[in-house]
């Protein structure tokens, strides 16, 4: 029953019935931020699994301000300050 999820569990099923379209681009702002380090890492799991299950016709944009994450999360990464590109980095 929906009603019975944790906000967590929520926001994974959400993501789930979203990833489960095969969508070739998607845009994750701040996904993880509401949620405890045991729901982020499913949710970081989830994403990485539907992107190499794309076999490089999948694209994402993570959108996060924790540096260590966006490391785990990217290819690329591009950070912004005050709403302008300050920095280009990859891994």
């Amino acid at each position: 029953n929906a009603a019975d999820l944790s906000g967590g569990e929520a926001q994974i099923a959400a993501l789930v019935r979203t990833l489960q379209l095969a969508p070739q681009v998607m845009l994750f702002d701040e996904a993880t931020a509401a949620l405890d380090p045991r729901s982020a890492a499913a949710v970081e799991g989830l994403v990485q699994a539907w992107f190499a299950d794309g076999a490089g016709q999948r694209a994402y944009v993570w959108v996060c301000h924790d540096h260590p994450q966006a490391e785990r999360m990217s290819t690329q990464r591009l950070y912004m300050h005050q709403g302008a590109l300050s920095a280009e980095a990859q891994p």
